[in-house]
């Protein structure tokens, strides 16, 4: 059935959100290939992320236009 209503999220074949549409708004996900985090956010072609993480695989850095200010990692 098909409502004429575009999918407002692609993935690729890993399952990661490839982009994500919000109203008039397109954001671009951008992942390592070793790891598939999620590296890179654009959003209308300007950069709205960009994330680090240590060798743990947990996030070391995140600069992002939505206040993302704090990380807590439960042992």
């Amino acid at each position: 059935l098909s409502l004429g209503v575009e999918s407002p999220l692609t993935y690729d074949e890993n399952g990661n959100i490839l982009s994500l549409s919000r109203g008039d708004k397109v954001s671009d996900y951008t992942y390592d290939e070793k790891t598939d985090q999620v590296t890179l956010i654009l959003t209308d072609g300007t950069t709205s992320g960009h994330f680090a993480y240590d060798r743990d695989g947990n996030t070391t850095g995140a600069s992002t236009d939505a206040d993302l200010s704090n990380i807590t990692y439960q042992v």
